[in-house]
């Protein structure tokens, strides 16, 4: 269980996560897949950096909503 509460999570890292290498993503649909859907702000900030990269959308698919 995440030791952060919401506003924690809302207010974290504003960058978190980096595209590499964007060739694999480029014209490509993405499904990103997390365990737990608290505030949503893992799956934002995971897509951005997809989408600014060239990805032509991104889905979620989330085990567990708290």
């Amino acid at each position: 269980m995440s030791k952060q509460g919401r506003k924690g999570r809302l207010s974290g890292n504003a960058r978190p996560f980096v595209v590499v290498n964007a060739n694999p993503i480029l014209n490509q649909h993405v499904l990103l897949i997390d365990d737990v859907y608290t505030t949503g702000s893992t799956v934002r900030k995971a897509a951005k950096p997809l989408l600014e990269k060239g990805a032509i959308s991104v889905s979620s698919l989330t085990l567990v909503r708290s």
